[in-house]
C-alpha cells in the first residue's frame, strides 16, 4: 500500500484534527483503501504485555467497551488516537513488510459467529494504518510491521478494535469464556497471545458452537 506524499502546513491541521472524529466505510474483499497524505506518530517506548497491565491499562482505554456484540462497527475512531500510544502502536504510511504475517480470529457468543469488522487499525479519513489492522470481514488479522520480528498482541488488536477484553470477559460476555488456539483451549489471559504466522483464535463464550475451529483457510498471499 504505496501512497503520495503531499504536505502542507494546511493539510497537516486538517490530519491532526481528523485523526480524532473521521469515520470510514466497510470494504468488501481484500480492496486496499487508498491512503493520502501520510504521518506518522510517534510509537510507544514499549509493549505492555503483562496481564496485570493489560487489565488495568488496556481495559480503562478511552473507547473501550464492555457491551453486547455486535461491537463498533466500523471500528470506533472517535478516541482511537488515544490508544494508539499505550497499544505501543503506531500511524503508518503504508503497510510494514519487515514482520508481514497474517492469523485469524473467530469469536462465538452463545454458539452465534460475531463478525470482525473491516478496518480495524486502517482509518482513512485520517490517511493512516497500523500494524495490526483488518481490511474485511473474514476475521484475518494483518499483523504488518515496520521492525523485524515484530511482537503483537491479542490484546493490542482488541483494544485497538475498542472491545473490552481480559480472562474472564470479552465485551459484556463474562459466562465461562474459554479460548482455544488452533482448535486446543488454552489457560490464561488470551490478551497476552502473540500473534504468530496462521494461528486460529477462537474467543466461546456461554453455549458453545458445533465444532471449535482448528485452521482456517487464508487466501493466497497470506
Amino acid at each position: 500500500m504505496s501512497l503520495s506524499l503531499r504536505p502542507s502546513r494546511a493539510g497537516l491541521s486538517e490530519k491532526t484534527r481528523t485523526l480524532r472524529t473521521s469515520a470510514s466505510p466497510c470494504v468488501e474483499g481484500e480492496r486496499r483503501v487508498p491512503l493520502r497524505a501520510p504521518w506518522r506518530r510517534k510509537s510507544a517506548p514499549h509493549r505492555r504485555r503483562d496481564a496485570s497491565r493489560l487489565l488495568s491499562n488496556y481495559n480503562t482505554l478511552p473507547g473501550i467497551r464492555k457491551t453486547k456484540a455486535p461491537w463498533p462497527w466500523p471500528p470506533e475512531y472517535a478516541t482511537i488516537a488515544d490508544r494508539l500510544a499505550p497499544l505501543g502502536l503506531q500511524t503508518l504510511s503504508q503497510e510494514g513488510v519487515a514482520t508481514h504475517i497474517h492469523a485469524h480470529l473467530d469469536v462465538f457468543v452463545n454458539g452465534k459467529h460475531v463478525p470482525v469488522p473491516a478496518l480495524i487499525g486502517i482509518n482513512p479519513g485520517a490517511n493512516y494504518l497500523t500494524e495490526l489492522h483488518t481490511h474485511d470481514t473474514r476475521g484475518v488479522i494483518h499483523i504488518e510491521s515496520p521492525k523485524p520480528n515484530d511482537e503483537l498482541t491479542l490484546g493490542q488488536f482488541v483494544a485497538e478494535w475498542g472491545v473490552f477484553l481480559n480472562p474472564r470477559c470479552i465485551g459484556a460476555y463474562c459466562n465461562g469464556l474459554k479460548w482455544y488456539v488452533d482448535g486446543k483451549q488454552q489457560t490464561g489471559n488470551p490478551a497476552d497471545l502473540v500473534l504468530k504466522s496462521h494461528q486460529e483464535i477462537a474467543i466461546v463464550v456461554g453455549k458453545p458452537p458445533k465444532k471449535i475451529p482448528a485452521s482456517y483457510k487464508f487466501a493466497g498471499g497470506e
